[in-house]
């Protein structure tokens, strides 16, 4: 297993095909949910994604304060099914905190699917106020993690 975080100018094409790749497998095709996934974040956000046996089979987007929000945010964080259940997840959360410490960051949300709300949870992460909304027809609600020095 290798985790590699690049900046989007330090992918490669073959790279960035690869990630969106993954990207379309999970969210379009097997949560059979079309939506616009190429949103224009891509180009100022870090990527980091787990790669094994030479293949990308986990991948999360760090988007920093101010591209989209008025804060930090991850997204787009992702595991191929047939890598489930293998920590992959977490891995990629806990060392998206970790590289959002080190830019000075001290808050990240996210807006998480319903289901994975247990996930977050268990790496810190806690509901805001904001009630229940669906994003591409998929319940969500927002979420925060403070991100520690």
């Amino acid at each position: 297993m290798e985790i590699v975080i690049r900046d989007f100018d330090e992918l490669d094409v073959h790279t960035l095909y690869a990630l969106l790749r993954v990207r379309q497998q999970v969210f379009i095709v097997e949560q059979e949910c079309a939506y616009m996934d190429l949103d224009d974040r891509d180009q100022a956000s870090r990527h980091i994604y787990i790669m094994e046996d030479g293949q990308i089979v986990a991948y999360a987007r760090i988007v920093p304060r101010g591209v989209a929000y008025p804060y930090a945010s991850l997204g787009r964080i992702v595991t191929l099914s047939a890598f489930r259940n293998r920590g992959y997840g977490k891995i990629l959360v806990e060392k998206a905190l970790e590289d959002l410490s080190a830019s000075g960051e001290t808050a990240v949300k996210i807006s998480a699917q319903v289901q994975a709300i247990g996930f977050y949870e268990k790496l810190g992460f806690r509901l805001t106020e904001k009630e229940q909304y669906d994003e591409d027809d998929i319940p969500h609600r927002e979420m925060v993690c403070e991100v520690k020095k």
